[in-house]
Parts: C-alpha cells; structure tokens; sequence
C-alpha cells in the first residue's frame, strides 16, 4: 500500500501544514510508502496512484479556492472532489477527506463547500 498525503499548506507555517507533516511522518514510520503533494491533481501526475493506494486529504477552511493564497496552493473544492472521485472509480484506491473544523451555517461563503464536501459520497472524518 502507499499512502498519498495531500495538503495546500505542506512545508508552510501554518497548523494545518504541520498536522499534515505529522501524518506524513507517522505513515513512514509504518514502512508504507508516503508520498506528498499540495494539490489532489499532482496525485496521478506521480505516476504512482493505484488500486493499493490511499488518499488523504488533509482540508482545512480557506486552503481550497484560492482563499488564503500564502498558505495554500490547492485546487477549488469542486474541482477536488470530481477528480477524487474520479481516481477512486478508475483507479480503485481509498480516499478519505480529514476536515479540521466544522463550520456553521452562517458561514455563507465556505459552509456551502463543507457540505459539497460531505454529500460527495467520499469518506470524510473530523476529530471536531
């Protein structure tokens, strides 16, 4: 199995980034290989996506979209999902969504994209 790591934030000074790096390196420490990206679309250009992957992406509100440019270099959370979805489907490997926060529905311009995110049909956690 190989895991596929993704974060807009990695090797960047923020909270999300360096939980990222965590996740990275405790899947190293399994022997498993890790590879990391900032965007879901550099996923397949590795050339090493397959049935025996796992994707995880590790989201937080504001990397996606263009929000916060300084830490964040992913793609918009549309965009995201259908390929997720596509990779699952053509490839055969798992994803899994991790959102750090929960937001409420007052938030009118990012809680529409946390629920887009939800009813993807795709695996989503939350510690929250």
């Amino acid at each position: 199995m190989n895991i596929h790591v993704v974060c807009p934030s990695f090797r960047k000074k923020c909270g999300i980034g360096e939980y990222a790096k965590y996740l990275s390196n405790e899947f190293k420490k399994t022997g498993l290989d890790v590879y990391e990206h900032r965007r879901v679309v550099d996923v397949v250009r590795s050339g090493r996506l397959n049935l025996n992957s796992f994707i995880i992406v590790n989201h937080g509100p504001g990397l996606y979209d263009g929000f916060n440019p300084e830490l964040s270099e992913g793609e918009a959370t549309i965009e995201f999902v259908r390929l997720l979805k596509l990779y699952k489907k053509t490839y055969g490997c798992e994803v899994l969504i991790y959102l750090h926060s929960l937001l409420d529905s007052d938030n009118k311009v990012m809680y529409g994209r946390q629920m887009a995110i939800i009813r993807s049909g795709l695996r989503v956690a939350t510690t929250i």
